[in-house]
């Protein structure tokens, strides 16, 4: 499922929605903040300094996504490769082992096949 954008929140003239009462919007109006309408549909109440900020973060939003597309799959190949090697490191005890059993099992199995 495609993930929608986020953008920042717009401003509102007046909150008609049914959410919080009047004194509350009262009181929020009195603290200094204002109504603005979130990209999901919703009400927030946000400050200046709120709302500045809300529009610093989803700025960068913007890509374009055609070089993205450019450089993601040299990106994929490298990781990959890498993520190989770690995990070689990371267990190469244990591989060690697996690699002398299974070498141990087709030596008995020749040996086995040349006694009978």
């Amino acid at each position: 499922m495609k993930r929608k954008k986020r953008h920042a929140s717009l401003p509102i003239e007046s909150d008609e929605s049914q959410d919080i009462s009047e004194s509350q919007k009262k009181h929020y109006t009195r603290l200094g903040y204002k109504p603005y309408l979130s990209y999901r549909g919703k009400v927030k109440w946000l400050s200046d300094e709120q709302h500045i900020y809300e529009k610093i973060k989803y700025a960068h939003k913007r890509h374009n996504y055609r070089t993205k597309r450019v450089h993601h799959g040299r990106h994929r190949k490298r990781s990959i490769y890498k993520n190989l090697i770690r995990t070689l490191k990371k267990h190469w005890l244990i591989l060690l082992i697996v690699f002398a059993v299974i070498l141990l099992l087709i030596f008995n199995q020749e040996v086995i096949g040349v006694l009978s």
